[in-house]
């Protein structure tokens, strides 16, 4: 077990051709392989990855695993919209815009009135002046990101657009920050019914300390967190650094990670349908830790963000219309 032979299998036809291999470990009863393929076009591949048959296993039916792969172009648009740029924007970015299913766009004010646009620019005309208010460029849209800001630098026109946005099945997801949240007087926003706690304008300080983060029990309910239990514990376990406290869930809304503060636990990362839409609010700023600190949480951050977006905007690895996610 300590030096196993993991081969990948390209098909054809009813032929299997070994286009790579590795040696792994599996002394210890777990081990990742990962194999980079280049593929020509778009269509249908076929690959299998398989293990060697060993004396006095109980069965070789487990020892190779068939993986169909649909090759197409970017399919889920991703819109990052904020005020001022931090630290998180880059591992963001890095980490959705290294992802060949994803087109990342990022906009960010430079002027008062002019913002610059980064990553995949289509149709980044429409966006030079601002947050879009018209349905037409919004829907462009899988999934639209915002960062920390007043809710004071949204126009009426802007904020209406988003709910519109989101409740004709747009994704959101909203990131924590000193100016979140009721912290971002966004309680008497047009935006507030969109969050997944009941915000007030009263809404503490922004904590900071070591927080460990659990996976919740209801979280295990929303199929896009699959996995995140499996890599807390792969890489020992993993804190955040600050918190909002942004109130109680609303009704119909989902925990899915809680943060741990003194002797109760929080929800950091929660979850509700608004209209034919999902939101997804993250009470924390300082996730991109995750992906700084090594390489175990560095995958837990990846992970997040990937099936985060897939899963808000229903485009899970697999396909559109028919998916398989293996238990």
């Amino acid at each position: 077990l300590s030096a196993l032979k993991v081969s990948l299998d390209e098909g054809h036809d009813k032929n299997w051709t070994e286009v790579q291999s590795q040696t792994v470990d599996l002394s210890s009863l777990r081990a990742a392989a990962a194999f980079h393929v280049q593929v020509n076009g778009t269509g249908a591949q076929r690959y299998r990855v398989r293990l060697p048959q060993l004396p006095g296993e109980l069965t070789y039916a487990n020892n190779a695993r068939t993986v169909n792969v649909q090759v197409q172009q970017r399919a889920l648009h991703v819109l990052y919209f904020t005020q001022e740029l931090g630290v998180d924007y880059k591992y963001l970015r890095t980490e959705l815009g290294a992802d060949p299913g994803v087109a990342f766009t990022a906009m960010y004010r430079v002027l008062q009135d002019q913002f610059t646009v980064q990553g995949d620019r289509t149709g980044f005309q429409d966006l030079a002046q601002g947050f879009p208010t018209g349905d037409d460029i919004l829907k462009r849209y899988d999934c639209v990101i915002l960062g920390s800001f007043a809710a004071s630098q949204f126009t009426d026109a802007q904020a209406q657009a988003l709910v519109r946005y989101v409740e004709n099945g747009g994704a959101l997801i909203l990131l924590g920050g000193e100016s979140s949240f009721g912290r971002g007087g966004y309680a008497d926003s047009k935006l507030a019914p969109l969050m997944p706690w009941t915000i007030r304008d009263d809404e503490p300080d922004l904590v900071t300390g070591s927080f460990p983060v659990t996976v919740s029990a209801s979280g295990t309910a929303v199929e896009f967190t699959s996995g995140l239990r499996e890599d807390l514990g792969a890489s020992g376990g993993a804190s955040l650094d600050s918190l909002n406290q942004p109130g109680g869930l609303r009704p119909g809304a989902i925990a899915l990670l809680d943060g741990t503060i003194s002797d109760r636990t929080e929800p950091v990362v929660a979850w509700q349908r608004y209209g034919k839409g999902q939101v997804l609010g993250i009470a924390t700023n300082t996730m991109w830790k995750w992906a700084a600190a090594g390489h175990e949480t560095r995958a837990l951050y990846g992970r997040f963000w990937r099936q985060s977006v897939r899963g808000l905007t229903k485009k899970l690895e697999g396909g559109q219309l028919l998916g398989i996610h293996w238990n």
